[in-house]
């Protein structure tokens, strides 16, 4: 299971095809495997989006009162979130939608 620790809580994050859905929807029906096929090439407002639609999908009654603009300033100004980390928690969400394991680590560009 894939989680977030925010406030120290920990929370799941959701790794399913309704993140994919929520993906689509939010990049104009745009087929989810082109989404995350650039997904290194995002902002990185848009990653982090990508997380917070998981974590939105698997804590929906949190996300009622931790919204999407909260989460990002959230993530933005903690130490223990970096790009390395933000990728390596979309290849998991990744790996989940897809059904099949991705290598361990996201190499550094």
């Amino acid at each position: 299971m894939v989680t977030i620790n925010l406030n120290g809580n920990e929370y799941p994050l959701a790794c399913n095809l309704r993140v994919a859905y929520v993906l689509q929807n939010q990049h104009n029906h745009e087929s989810y495997s082109s989404i995350l096929s650039r997904v290194g090439e995002m902002p990185l407002e848009q990653q982090i989006d990508v997380v917070y639609a998981a974590f939105q999908i698997a804590n929906p009654e949190t996300a009622k009162t931790f919204t999407r603009e909260m989460f990002r300033m959230y993530v933005l100004d903690h130490d223990e979130f970096n790009a390395s980390v933000i990728l390596n928690i979309i290849k998991a969400i990744i790996s989940g939608i897809l059904g099949k394991k991705l290598p361990d680590e996201v190499p550094n560009e």
